[in-house]
């Protein structure tokens, strides 16, 4: 009786500490998180950040139709949801006097609404660590689960996105509550598990069409369809998702047509110039390997959770297959997409961390049975991972510090603008490859109509695009601006070059080629190292894109440098700006 005594109250202690550890990490995560979330405000420096605010922002015109369909709209409406809160205590307090008021602050000065956007994005970091540990704890055991958890809350890219509003945090959360779901369903053999993984997985496809590759997890967790009750719970649990995905995104029932125009031209956009070329990278397979996952989770952390899938493959455990089968079926589809950022591997990234903690339990157990003797090879072998799993996770905390120190640097073209604000003369002409100075209403009007031209504006950008412009204008009335122009770039050779791309239609050549040789009717050129840098080979452009080079090539004979805004280690960050006189005034 006293030995059952003293092991209840052993594994009491146990969970205590495991539940200390847990929590410990939760903290750890958050403060990674929440470390320099207000980076670069006022100013916006990820552009669906603002696409994501702005479509929670217009859902308050009582259009639950987002007209944008790049992104399932799951997380836009819980951003509205967020702001209509915003809102309410706002104008109980005082500070807005309606609604229109609310929107004009936006556009005046969206930190608020940023610093909610990205305090969801810390806050679900508690949710998808806690979730990542009942997964581990589950499929494997409670100290991998622990140590999964570690590795996954200092894993630089994680770290990166959660200091955004974006859809990534939330999508997370969903796929690792299928995950979880999963699990118990493999573990019971019950239905309901199944069809709640199934609909949490629909969700997160409503969060982001990558949430789609959840639904290997409910493939894993179903026993070979051999017999006609495994058949009906797969294609219960793939009805469930379906109807989930519905629920939080109608409008391929409500708006078929809309939403299919805007997916298809999502479905077919490809590889974008600078980033990707099939002659530089002629299989993606080996660029996750070889770039993306050591960047985004440090390079030993990376081989350790390769060769961990592998190691849970060989390994062939159900629940082994249920942690492998995800970042699988990602990398044997995305690996043939011709388009790829490396966001889209995050929804991968716990599935890896408990993939590579489970490679170090078995080689630290492993270890155990040759260096201790038998009664003290469970406590070496928990030594043992721990030790790995702390290594690993300094390594990744290190990156992740120095990333976020990165990341609330001033960016240079950040100092850029507001230098001209302060030394240019107001409403000077300006030419611009890329600076958030601040506008004439006249400038608007004018990037407004060029904007109307574009083709996309079928599948509901035009109203999108009118009521934001309007809005822009007004908020531009009276105050101090430049009249300022953006110099216009082909979004894509590929494209442009072979077959017909909805650019073709008004970024034609022409059009780019005519605006750059009228240089004398601006007062200002303001150019980036960026762009420079992409057309710098003259040779590589094709034939009637080759005037990029010889603009920015000759620049300098063109006009007199004004000012230089270089990156400063430490200072500050972004690529080079240069800032040159032109026209009469040269």
């Amino acid at each position: 009786m006293m030995r059952v005594r003293g092991g209840k109250a052993a594994s009491s202690e146990t969970a205590r500490w495991e539940r200390l550890i847990l929590w410990g990490i939760v903290v750890l995560a958050v403060v990674l998180r929440a470390w320099g979330l207000s980076h670069q405000l006022p100013d916006k420096t990820y552009i669906e950040e603002d696409e994501f605010i702005y479509t929670a922002l217009k859902y308050g015109s009582g259009d639950p139709n987002p007209h944008w369909f790049f992104h399932p709209p799951l997380y836009s409406y819980l951003l509205f949801a967020l702001y209509g809160a915003y809102y309410l205590l706002g104008a109980a307090a005082g500070g807005f006097r309606g609604a229109e008021e609310f929107i004009l602050q936006y556009l005046v000065d969206p930190s608020a609404f940023y610093i909610i956007a990205r305090g969801l994005s810390v806050l679900l970091s508690v949710p998808a660590v806690l979730l990542l540990h009942r997964f581990g704890r589950n499929v494997c055991s409670p100290r991998v689960g622990l140590a999964a958890c570690l590795l996954f809350a200092v894993m630089p890219l994680g770290v990166k996105y959660a200091h955004y509003g974006c859809t990534e945090p939330l999508l997370l959360c969903l796929v690792l509550a299928a995950a979880v779901c999963a699990a118990r369903a493999l573990q019971t053999g019950r239905v309901r598990p199944l069809l709640a993984a199934g609909a949490f997985a629909g969700a997160a496809m409503g969060t982001k069409y990558t949430g789609a590759f959840a639904l290997a997890l409910v493939a894993a967790a179903v026993p070979p369809p051999t017999r006609v009750s495994s058949w009906a719970a797969l294609l219960g649990a793939f009805a469930a998702a379906g109807a989930a995905f519905l629920l939080v995104c109608p409008f391929p029932i409500l708006a078929p047509q809309e939403f299919a125009a805007n997916v298809s031209l999502l479905a077919s956009q490809p590889l974008q110039v600078g980033e990707y070329s099939w002659q530089r990278i002629p299989n993606l397979y080996l660029e996750f390997a070889r770039r993306h996952m050591p960047v985004g989770m440090t390079a030993p952390l990376a081989w350790i959770s390769l060769a961990g899938t592998v190691f849970l493959w060989l390994r062939h455990r159900r629940e082994d297959i249920l942690v492998a089968a995800l970042p699988t079926a990602f990398y044997l589809v995305i690996g043939r997409s011709r388009l790829f950022y490396d966001r889209y591997m995050l929804v991968c990234y716990p599935f890896f961390a408990l993939a590579a903690a489970a490679l170090l339990d078995a080689a630290a157990a492993r270890a155990a049975g040759l260096l201790a003797p038998a009664a003290a090879r469970p406590r070496r072998a928990a030594a043992l991972l721990a030790a790995a799993a702390v290594a690993l996770a300094l390594g990744g905390a290190g990156a992740s510090a120095r990333l976020v120190r990165l990341m609330v640097l001033p960016e240079t073209r950040f100092l850029a603008a507001r230098w001209i604000e302060e030394h240019l003369p107001a409403e000077a002409r300006i030419l611009a490859d890329d600076a958030p100075v601040p506008q004439t209403e006249e400038s608007v009007r004018r990037e407004q109509r060029l904007k109307e031209r574009e083709p996309r504006q079928e599948f509901g950008y035009r109203e999108k695009t009118g009521l934001y412009f309007d809005l822009q204008r007004r908020a531009a009335r009276g105050r101090r601006g430049f009249d300022v122009t953006r110099i216009l770039h082909p979004r894509g050779f590929h494209m442009l070059g072979g077959g017909r791309g909805y650019e073709e239609e008004w970024m034609t050549p022409e059009r780019m080629k005519a605006q750059l040789e009228s240089i004398d009717d601006y007062d200002y050129v303001l150019a980036s190292s960026t762009g420079a840098y992409r057309y710098r080979a003259r040779e590589i452009l094709p034939e009637r894109f080759r005037f990029l080079h010889d603009f920015y090539a000759g620049l300098a004979g063109r006009g007199t440098v004004v000012k230089v805004f270089r990156p400063e280690p430490s200072r500050s960050t972004g690529p080079e700006y240069t800032l040159y006189r032109v026209g009469e005034g040269r």
